[in-house]
């Protein structure tokens, strides 16, 4: 039993990091495409607004995730008491 919430918690470790990759990744392209369409061509469409909107709940979702997935872990496993 413990060696299984061991495992799990080296699989959070992972999904916790490719989020944090992710994450990293589309906020720079999302930079990018702000910069480029505010910055350069004076003109932020209704696509480029729905874009931020969507990132920005993309983020709600993934921290709601890690804390979701942080403290239920285990839960689907039987308990195991000790008799003493």
């Amino acid at each position: 039993m413990v060696d299984q919430i061991r495992e799990m918690d080296k699989e959070f470790g992972v999904l916790q990091s490719l989020a944090i990759a992710f994450a990293v990744l589309t906020f720079v392209c999302v930079c990018a495409r702000i910069y480029v369409r505010a910055g350069l061509l004076k003109f932020l469409g209704w696509d480029d607004w729905s874009m931020l909107v969507a990132w920005v709940h993309t983020l709600h979702f993934l921290q709601a995730s890690s804390c979701l997935i942080r403290l239920t872990r285990g839960s689907s496993y039987p308990t195991v008491r000790s008799r003493t």
